[in-house]
């Protein structure tokens, strides 16, 4: 199968999201130690159905652009990113990513694949500013953002439950005429 990539880079591209894709693998992903603690869309161990509902019910929603993370060499599915309570209006979205295939993180995958989004979000939908939130204790996410532009905007204490303890919630945004 040809995947069509909306956006790509020099190592990921970004990809529609499909149904087909909402899988063992991908619930794996999302039920693995450091990723589940981190994902505030998705609170609670899910099963294949659960997941494919949630992964159908984002994509029809307007509100959201929904895409699958793959490897360029490969086109190995690795991961899903999202823009997320797109307010037309207000010019807003916010954004939320997943690397979930252990073999994808430290290639510099996450960090493209903000970029990717970002520049997606400003030039094709016309947005004007994007947020995002992040745990304190996650440092690699919080880098992706950091690295292509995205500032500090609020840092909101004990704001989420992780590993049996409360942590910061460091909210971070950029604006596209910055």
């Amino acid at each position: 199968m040809k995947i069509e990539y909306r956006a790509k880079g020099k190592v990921a591209g970004l990809a529609a999201m499909t149904s087909e894709q909402a899988n063992e693998q991908y619930l794996s992903w999302l039920n693995s130690s450091g990723v589940f603690e981190s994902l505030e869309s998705l609170r609670r161990p899910m099963s294949v159905e659960q997941l494919r509902d949630y992964v159908v019910r984002t994509m029809a929603d307007p509100s959201n652009c929904f895409f699958a993370v793959h490897l360029l060499e490969t086109d190995k599915f690795v991961g899903t990113i999202k823009i997320s309570g797109i307010e037309p209006t207000a010019g807003i979205g916010y954004v939320g990513l997943v690397v979930g295939d252990r073999a994808a993180r430290g290639l510099g995958v996450g960090k493209e694949i903000v970029g990717l989004v970002t520049e997606y979000a400003f030039h094709h939908l016309n947005l004007r500013k994007l947020c995002a939130g992040v745990a304190d204790s996650n440092t690699a996410s919080l880098q992706c953002f950091l690295s292509n532009g995205y500032f500090e905007e609020a840092r909101r204490r004990d704001q989420l439950f992780l590993n049996g303890e409360y942590r910061a919630q460091i909210l971070v945004a950029k604006f596209r005429d910055e």
